[in-house]
């Protein structure tokens, strides 16, 4: 067994519907800069502050839009969107 802290259950829905994971270089530098443009300003974690919060702060802020988990992924983001221009075309093709 491991002492590092574990998700929940309720933590690992969250990050399922809510969270995302980085790769450099599978992302194209364009898509990965309109991406940031959606997201819009990051700031720093200040010392003693809460990770859960500040992300919660820059998704209420940002263009990106809220997901109901289960909504199919054609109906999930904009064909035009950082994300959608990740997703194959069939994907998006209804938005």
């Amino acid at each position: 067994m491991t002492d590092l802290p574990l998700l929940s259950s309720a933590q690992v829905a969250r990050f399922v519907a809510r969270g995302f994971l980085r790769f450099d270089a599978a992302v194209p530098d364009a898509i990965n800069a309109q991406f940031m443009e959606e997201a819009g300003q990051v700031p720093e974690l200040e010392e003693g502050g809460k990770i859960g919060q500040v992300y919660g702060e820059v998704l209420a802020k940002s263009g990106i839009p809220e997901v109901p988990a289960g909504t199919p992924l054609a109906e999930a983001y904009a064909r035009k969107s950082a994300v959608g221009r990740l997703l194959p075309c069939r994907w998006c093709a209804g938005r």
